[in-house]
């Protein structure tokens, strides 16, 4: 495994996990199903989306040894 590879993705974790922490804190909480809260705030959704989607891809070259 190369060491940019390994760095990418851990950049992206870090990256996921801070706009997962936004959503946290600043979008509101909603009831939408028994016992499972709902996020429902859109920019700070889709932000955490877009981190995880990119820390999937980051992590598929870590998986490959590239």
């Amino acid at each position: 495994m190369r060491v940019k590879t390994l760095d990418k993705a851990v950049a992206e974790a870090k990256r996921f996990l801070e706009a997962a922490d936004v959503v946290k804190r600043c979008a509101g909480r909603t009831e939408y199903t028994k016992g499972d809260p709902y996020y429902d705030y859109g920019q700070y959704c889709a932000a955490a989306k877009r981190a995880s989607m990119d820390l999937s891809r980051a992590l598929v070259s870590v998986r490959r040894g590239g």
